[in-house]
């Protein structure tokens, strides 16, 4: 065991090489809050279909504001109208709501509430997601900026999206989404506990009923996109990503 106030540091020197390689390759970069400057060094990536932003931890404000720059200059110069980040769906729903002018400004508290909740609900997304709206303001649809989530990891706030969905869009239909999913109601706020369950009693556990769930939304889209498309494509996926997370959770027991 090592002492705190005597913890080891490595010793091992970068090779000659390896210096020489980066000092040839290595760029000065100036601050990203100079939004403009920093942005342009990546115009070379503007001709790609995506572009992959990656960070060397999480929750970094630098590396934050260096994304955000990166993109605003990739979708004013470039035209990208995509971005995908690694937060849960339905959360990140709400903010593409947001950005694309089609709910208010998100209360606090009402996304992104699941650990960490510092990699999203901070002050530099939100400058960021404020930027989005403001470009997205005037555009036609086609040409505006989507914001989305990645993650399929939120049971109880997926569950509780497709219910306010169809109380309005269907409500019979939104009464037996509950029972179907009223199966999940015990382990919404801990799903770990779902798949233990279910290993412990050796049956299917509330698969039956998510799959039949998902598959009835797919045979109503068409009556459903003619009320509203938008709603409907962030709506079906976000019952595919409680369908999928609930066959993860049971793979995994």
């Amino acid at each position: 065991m090592t002492d705190a106030g005597t913890a080891c540091h490595s010793t091992v020197e970068a090779s000659d090489e390896l210096v020489q390689m980066l000092r040839r390759h290595a760029e000065p970069l100036p601050s990203p809050d100079e939004v403009e400057s920093f942005g342009s060094f990546f115009d070379r990536f503007g001709d790609a279909r995506i572009v992959l932003l990656g960070e060397a931890s999480h929750g970094t404000s630098e590396f934050y504001r260096a994304r955000a720059a990166i993109t605003r200059r990739l979708i004013e110069r470039h035209g990208f109208t995509l971005v995908a980040v690694e937060a849960d769906w339905p959360d990140a729903a709400r903010i593409d709501d947001y950005v694309r002018h089609q709910a208010p400004r998100p209360r606090k508290g009402d996304v992104f509430a699941r650990f960490p909740t510092w990699m999203w609900r901070n002050q530099e997304v939100l400058a960021f997601a404020d930027w989005l709206r403001g470009h997205n303001q005037g555009l036609d649809e086609q040409r505006q900026a989507s914001f989305h989530g990645l993650d399929v990891y939120s049971l109880s706030e997926s569950i509780h999206a497709v219910l306010a969905y169809l109380d309005k869009a269907d409500p019979q239909e939104a009464a037996q989404a509950r029972r179907r999913y009223g199966c999940l109601t015990p382990w919404q706020d801990e799903p770990a506990q779902y798949g233990r369950q279910v290993m412990l009693s050796g049956g299917k556990g509330c698969e039956d009923g998510v799959v039949a769930q998902l598959r009835e939304l797919l045979d109503q889209r068409l009556d459903l996109l003619h009320k509203n498309v938008r709603k409907y494509g962030t709506i079906s996926n976000t019952v595919a990503a409680a369908t999928k997370l609930e066959g993860t959770i049971r793979r995994k027991a």
